[in-house]
């Protein structure tokens, strides 16, 4: 935009603009971007012209072939308001840009401007957590204990009630919450938070070890169109974006599935979305939580759409537009493969940092590897990201962390040893498995360190322990497997899937993805069920 100008260079164009998500920063990517790229192929397919709003010139999204026109400017109110007065515009979509692009899509529209897609308000109700809480007990849906609080005094009351471990949230923001396990570790992290009426923080519970599961899905007028669940392979407690996803979901119960996919109904239809929308479901027993529910496209939307063979942004767009739209209803039980997502960390992280994946989201890429099953998705995933498995005969250094984390391990020694690997133990590790008739190779602190730095450990499986003593040593002993470009497990979840995998996958195949595709008896774009034709 140009400012206290005389004349236009070009005339008003009368399109729609899309935003993106801006800069690529953690949490914000590709992803996004294959998202708005999508949206604009589909717009130029239904004859709409198209503008992009973003201030990144590192994405594909702003390539001047992708769309009319393109602004180079930063996602925000005032800035957006310029140009859609400038180009006289039929209407914004905000749903492909991230939450940053989202969180705009009201205040564009309490200025006059039309939002394309999902209504403002519901989008409004789904921020605000008194609403959207309200709004999951009138449905009947259960979600984790939380409380929104004003004072540091509050929050230490609010975390003994909710019970540690649990999460805090500084002023709603989901880039800065943080998991704390003891009442001295939250004390720290207040010392450099500001928590007040115009700040406050969010307590919420931690569901420790629920399995959590993702829905992608659009909705046309509230009724669902399309959908994919997505596996979790890691329990509760990792943010989403560092979390290795599986799909089809191999684990999720059929009857979990059908439940899920009722919640997915409802809150459709009570907040008459239009347009793609992300649910994150935690499974506890028998109950399924809420968690998380986004009236936008999330990073994971590429990824479904590859696997399925559907793509959800271009039928999103059709539903933003009041186009035909199909109802596909996809049967994941009669694909003939698997996919895998991995996260991919920087080489070394940040200098200092415990490399262990938690609520914040520290994950700068990922990797999507397609299988015959899960095993070898996932073996390929993890190699693609740069992580090395051990070979034959290879040494593997373990320390399982507490109790309840060995005794789920204990069957996957006995794959290991099987396996021919030489074990060795940390302290508690290798006399817990002694004593279980699963002898490794007792090292010390200091020893087990000296190894790793020589380069003498082929895999390191470490899973922390609240212990506050074990954790200084369970710290650096991860700290030098960075370092030292030594493979890290820090979840039990992967460690046990790692070995399962080294157990059953023989050899490794590589296949270009419409390979798997064609595998499957019916191709996905032809599992309609029937048609819905909306009104013009």
């Amino acid at each position: 935009m140009t400012y206290n100008a005389t004349e236009d260079d070009v005339p008003p164009s009368e399109s729609i603009l899309v935003l993106g998500s801006g800069k690529y920063r953690i949490g914000y990517g590709c992803d996004n971007d294959w998202n708005v790229v999508a949206c604009l192929e589909e717009l130029h397919k239904q004859g709409e012209s198209s503008i992009v709003v973003s201030c990144n010139p590192q994405s594909v999204a702003t390539d001047f072939e992708r769309s009319d026109r393109v602004y180079m400017e930063e996602i925000s109110v005032e800035r957006v308001l310029d140009i859609a007065e400038q180009e006289k515009s039929k209407g914004v979509i905000c749903s492909y840009g991230g939450s940053a692009a989202n969180a705009i899509g009201t205040a564009l529209w309490k200025r006059g401007v039309h939002v394309l897609g999902t209504s403002p308000e519901s989008r409004e109700l789904v921020r605000d957590p008194h609403k959207f809480s309200a709004l999951l007990q009138s449905l009947g849906l259960q979600s984790p204990a939380w409380e929104l609080v004003e004072s540091h005094e509050a929050v230490m009351a609010s975390a003994k009630a909710i019970g540690y471990p649990c999460m805090v949230q500084p002023s709603m923001r989901e880039d800065k919450r943080q998991i704390v396990y003891w009442p001295e570790e939250l004390g720290a992290f207040l010392s450099r938070t500001v928590v007040s009426k115009e700040f406050p923080m969010m307590v919420i519970e931690i569901l420790a070890g629920a399995q959590e599961i993702e829905m992608d899905a659009v909705a046309r007028d509230g009724r669902v169109v399309v959908f994919g669940l997505i596996e979790h392979v890691e329990k509760t407690g990792i943010h989403a974006g560092d979390a290795t996803l599986v799909l089809p979901a191999q684990k999720v119960r059929v009857e979990t599935g059908r439940r899920i996919e009722k919640i997915a109904h409802q809150l459709a239809s009570a907040l008459k979305i239009n347009g793609p929308f992300k649910m994150h479901i935690f499974e506890k027993g028998t109950v399924l939580y809420v968690s998380d529910f986004h009236p936008y496209a999330s990073r994971t939307l590429a990824f479904t759409s590859k696997v399925l063979n559907v793509d959800f942004a271009s039928v999103a767009t059709r539903c933003a537009l009041d186009r035909l739209v199909k109802t596909q209803f996809v049967n994941t039980y009669e694909l003939d493969y698997v996919a895998v997502k991995a996260p991919i960390f920087a080489t070394t992280w940040h200098a200092g940092m415990d490399p262990v994946a938690g609520a914040e989201m520290q994950s700068t890429g990922a990797v999507a590897c397609f299988g015959e099953e899960v095993y070898d998705a996932f073996l390929t995933a993890i190699m693609g990201t740069g992580f090395s498995l051990p070979e034959k005969g290879g040494r593997i250094l373990i320390s399982a962390g507490p109790l309840d984390q060995k005794m789920d391990f204990l069957e996957h020694m006995q794959i290991l040893q099987s396996l021919g690997y030489e074990l060795y133990g940390t302290t508690g590790t290798a006399a817990f498995y002694g004593d279980q008739g699963y002898p490794l190779t007792m090292v010390p602190a200091e020893k087990a360190l000296e190894l790793v730095k020589k380069h003498q450990i082929d895999l390191v499986i470490n899973i922390p322990t609240m212990d506050k003593k074990e954790n200084i040593t369970a710290y650096q002993l991860r700290r030098a497997a960075v370092d030292y470009l030594v493979p890290l497990v820090t979840n039990m979840g992967c460690a046990k899937l790692i070995v399962q995998s080294l157990k059953r996958v023989k050899e490794m195949q590589c296949l270009h993805w419409k390979e798997y595709l064609d595998m499957s008896d019916i191709d996905m774009q032809d599992r309609v069920t029937k048609w819905a034709e909306a009104e013009a």
